[in-house]
């Protein structure tokens, strides 16, 4: 197990997502290539075997961007390629449960869990409510156990934050990599593209805890860069 502590807080990565009292949890792709393969005897740091799905796949390493320049970037990223295609953690956010663990080490019981992830949904054309990135234990955020998750509307159309409460709507579509936050209280669940508010949907409830949940429907595809989530 890696922890770093700062500030009364410790940082986990993927592997340590559900062991000890962590208020923030990372991903990263540059380090993923072997952790997504499923874990076998010759393989025992896939993340399958640490309570994750990982469902086909690929990891893409590009270096073709300019320094530290939002409008010409590339990374690291995994890649959805076809439907069914997913990244999903254990569900352990925003249960009672996980809150009291991370209070211990914040020294005060927090009161939100944010979700931020550099990603891409780099085929976007579909209303498709099947694929998406955010909070979810099913395969369609607008179903039951979507408690907030980022989807597209389609072509000539916006990105979404939806639940199987409803949906907001966002910005335009592109197929851009951006900074994807979501940002849920006991009332409300806020979020935000490269830090600018879309607006809020009512939080639910009778819901929780809750997975990270990336995965593609019949259509649409996500990339991802990084991924952090934590409790404030």
């Amino acid at each position: 197990m890696t922890y770093i502590a700062n500030l009364r807080r410790v940082h986990v990565g993927p592997r340590d997502w559900d062991n000890g009292g962590a208020t923030d949890y990372w991903l990263s792709a540059a380090s993923l290539s072997g952790q997504i393969a499923a874990a076998s005897a010759t393989n025992p740091y896939g993340l399958s075997g640490w309570g994750w799905t990982t469902t086909s796949l690929l990891a893409s390493g590009t270096t073709t961007g300019d320094f530290n320049s939002s409008g010409d970037q590339d990374q690291n990223h995994i890649r959805l390629d076809a439907s069914a295609d997913q990244l999903l953690s254990m569900d352990i956010f925003g249960g009672y449960s996980n809150l009291q663990r991370a209070s211990k080490v914040l020294g005060y019981v927090p009161t939100k869990l944010v979700m931020e992830a550099h990603a891409q949904f780099n085929v976007d054309s579909a209303n498709e409510t099947t694929t998406f990135i955010g909070f979810a234990t099913g395969t369609d955020a607008a179903a039951a156990g979507g408690a907030g998750a980022i989807r597209s509307g389609g072509v000539a159309s916006t990105y979404f934050l939806t639940s199987d409460l409803g949906s907001d709507a966002g910005a335009a579509i592109d197929t851009l990599f951006h900074t994807w936050k979501i940002q849920v209280d006991a009332t409300n669940t806020e979020w935000f593209i490269d830090g600018v508010s879309q607006g809020t949907i009512t939080t639910e409830t009778d819901i929780w805890p809750q997975p990270f949940n990336m995965i593609a429907g019949t259509t649409n595809r996500i990339a991802l860069g990084w991924l952090h989530i934590w409790y404030e």
